[in-house]
């Protein structure tokens, strides 16, 4: 499968694959990774930036204290809804994996060393200089063909 690996800094308009299934999302030393679903590219906005995705792993470089803060949008008898924190990143996989729907990511909010992700139902804070999306390409046969012209 042919890759392409694509680098952003916070602040630097960091494309946003909106509406896009999570598959999984993970911490490995100090990345936070987000898989995303199988043919991506039939989404807007992928098709806007890369037509011939396949899939893609966006992976966020933490720095500092990297996961600053977890919030899931709840509802409580005693507090109402609203967002709530979530005791850590165990706890958030967690209740992905009880979750009756997968997440779906919605925005990505950018500052100096830090970005907010709003999937459907949580929030991430995460601090972080970069950014990379790890795209895994479709081989030409796969490809859509294009309309021929009449």
């Amino acid at each position: 499968m042919k890759k392409a690996m694509e680098t952003y800094e916070p602040n630097s308009r960091i494309p946003i694959p909106h509406d896009c299934v999570i598959k999984d999302i993970r911490q490995e030393s100090d990345w936070l990774i987000i898989d995303f679903e199988d043919d991506i590219s039939r989404h807007d906005s992928i098709r806007a930036i890369r037509p011939d995705a396949r899939t893609l792993a966006l992976r966020f470089h933490l720095i500092y204290d990297g996961i600053q803060g977890i919030f899931r949008h709840r509802r409580s008898q005693r507090d109402g809804a609203g967002y709530m924190p979530v005791k850590g990143f165990r706890q958030f996989r967690k209740l992905m994996r009880n979750s009756r729907h997968s997440e779906t990511f919605l925005y990505l909010y950018e500052a100096y060393h830090q970005v907010i992700v709003e999937l459907d139902s949580t929030l991430l804070i995460l601090e972080t200089d970069s950014v990379e999306f790890e795209w895994t390409l479709k081989e030409p046969a796969d490809a859509v063909e294009a309309d021929p012209v009449l």
